[in-house]
């Protein structure tokens, strides 16, 4: 009743996946997605801080983060 189903790949053969344009241009893509994200939310909390606004206001504005912190989650809905 039971059927292995057993395949034998080399390591060469696993990581030749990889060299895929397609998978090359999707981590493209995820990075570039990622980036503005990363680069707007580490620069507005220098500027918040620079402008005089509170430490305890700037951390509301991480919690803006948490949506794409947690994407993974919600993503395949």
């Amino acid at each position: 009743m039971s059927n292995n189903l057993t395949f034998h790949h080399s390591w060469r053969q696993s990581l030749a996946v990889f060299m895929q344009p397609k998978v090359w241009v999707m981590l493209l893509l995820g990075f570039s997605a990622g980036l503005p994200i990363m680069l707007i939310f580490s620069s507005l909390s220098i500027w918040l801080l620079e402008a005089g606004i509170q430490k305890s206001e700037v951390t509301y504005f991480s919690w803006a983060a948490l949506g794409y912190s947690f994407k993974f989650v919600w993503a395949p809905l």
